[in-house]
């Protein structure tokens, strides 16, 4: 939606709040991105519903 379409760029550029970049290989991310979180491909859907489906 207008939300999530606003904010993906937003987010993407303030980074990761915990200093560490993520790499650009979505397997590397399980252990760095909860999975309620957005997913940082910047789909704007859950990681969980998205690179991070089981």
């Amino acid at each position: 939606g207008l939300v999530t379409t606003r904010l993906a760029p937003i987010l993407a550029a303030a980074g990761d709040p915990s200093g560490e970049a993520l790499s650009d290989d979505p397997v590397a991310w399980d252990r760095t991105i909860s999975r309620n979180a957005a997913c940082p491909c910047g789909s704007g859907k859950k990681y969980k519903h998205c690179h991070g489906v089981l």
